[in-house]
């Protein structure tokens, strides 16, 4: 994808035929990395939601979400699902390379553990392991703070300022994640807005 502007057109959510939120015109910048803050309850998820449902109807294939929406492989091993993803990479990571990111993540002695009995915080560690390697062009994180340890925070912080090269959107109450954005779009009186 060459785009380095993606735009949406303007519309209403609604959940149970009520207005939840309403909203102009916007875009998702290349090079930017675009912060979406709210009250809870203000319809913040249900709005990323939408923005990933228009992305795969303008047929844009490569973009990943890390969200509590979405539960990845519960049943499967850790390890499994890391090298079958490494297939289909470009260029597969080696193995050192595999167990470095491991380490950095804090996953590296729960590899034969099913993905459904890690923590809290490993499952949030995985989910973000998993996007980093995929590499989308897309990037979609609903709180991705979550459950995390303040070092692998620290190291997730890290690892995104280093894909500002992508189209990324997150949702953060963190005052750290917070801090990465270059741009802030609010959801406040059922109303998008962005914070000049």
């Amino acid at each position: 994808m060459n785009k380095e502007i993606i735009y949406f057109d303007e519309g209403v959510l609604k959940i149970n035929k009520k207005n939840l939120l309403s909203f102009d015109s916007f875009f998702l910048k290349k090079n930017q990395i675009t912060l979406l803050i709210g009250k809870n309850g203000v319809g913040k998820t249900v709005f990323s939601e939408y923005i990933m449902d228009n992305i795969f109807k303008k047929s844009i294939t490569s973009f990943g979400v890390v969200s509590d929406q979405v539960n990845y492989y519960q049943n499967e091993k850790l390890i499994n699902k890391i090298r079958i993803l490494n297939k289909f990479k470009s260029m597969p990571l080696s193995d050192n390379q595999i167990k470095e990111m491991l380490q950095k993540w804090k996953l590296e002695n729960v590899l034969n553990k099913k993905i459904e009995n890690l923590s809290g915080g490993q499952k949030q560690a995985f989910k973000l392991l998993i996007l980093f390697i995929a590499d989308p062009e897309i990037i979609v994180l609903d709180e991705p703070e979550r459950f995390l340890s303040e070092e692998v925070l620290a190291h997730f912080i890290n690892e995104i300022k280093k894909m500002r090269d992508k189209f990324i959107l997150i949702i953060s109450h963190d005052k750290k994640v917070i801090s990465l954005a270059d741009r802030t779009l609010t959801i406040e009186n059922k109303i998008l807005k962005e914070n000049l």
